[in-house]
């Protein structure tokens, strides 16, 4: 499944190992209760914690056409999943870091990344940019007997910048672990920038093997201790 968010801690403390194993689960409990209450479906949750220091992830994950169903458009779905995304990471920094009584001289790091989402986010902007400097041609249609004036967007001009933006769809189809994920992406890219395609492009991405960025193995069980109170770090 595609990472669709994930908060990583960086903390200047030595902790102790009752910390750190009890930190854990609480992670865990209170990332799946945000989880749940933010996204559709049944996103899976991996907390991971350094043993050397303290650095912490926690990552959600899930097919994306669950969570974006609902949304009218892809683009609309995306945007929203973003905004969640970041809404996620806000709920499990804030609650860790007031429950654990954290102070900010000893926060090093924190950051809230928005996965593959953020990734075809971005993209699409970037995409949206090419119309800032396209030229439009003209052609005249025949419907229901009257001449219509159309005009298409020529987008052929920006070459570097297609390409560019081809070697990043190829990364994101990559990441795409679902078969209807990859459909409903491509289907979003504008026609203009389809046409720049070579034929047999689509084609090869359904093709191109997957990877596995989340793995259902790597998910922490249930069988870790409830955690209603974190000792102190050190």
């Amino acid at each position: 499944m595609p990472k669709i968010a994930e908060t990583y801690i960086n903390l200047k403390i030595d902790p102790s190992e009752k910390f750190i194993e009890n930190s854990k689960a609480y992670l865990f409990q209170r990332a799946n209760i945000f989880a749940k209450e933010i996204f559709k479906g049944e996103p899976s949750v991996c907390v991971i914690v350094d043993d050397g220091s303290y650095k912490v992830w926690v990552s959600l994950a899930t097919a994306i056409y669950i969570v974006i169903s609902g949304y009218g458009s892809f683009r609309s779905g995306i945007d929203h999943l973003v905004k969640d995304s970041r809404k996620f990471s806000e709920f499990v920094i804030s609650d860790f870091i007031n429950e654990s009584k954290i102070s900010k001289e000893k926060i090093f790091r924190i950051e809230r990344r928005l996965g593959i989402p953020g990734k075809i986010q971005r993209l699409l902007k970037r995409i949206d940019n090419l119309g800032t400097h396209m030229n439009l041609t003209q052609s005249i249609e025949i419907i229901n007997g009257k001449p219509v004036i159309s005009q298409k967007a020529d987008i052929s001009q920006d070459k570097d910048e297609i390409e560019s933006i081809k070697n990043e769809i190829i990364r994101i189809f990559e990441y795409l672990e679902s078969d209807k994920d990859r459909k409903i992406f491509y289907d979003s890219l504008p026609e203009e920038l389809r046409d720049e395609l070579p034929g047999d492009f689509s084609e090869m991405l359904l093709r191109l093997p997957k990877r596995y960025i989340y793995r259902k193995e790597d998910e922490l069980l249930p069988e870790l201790p409830v955690v209603k109170k974190l000792p102190p770090p050190e």
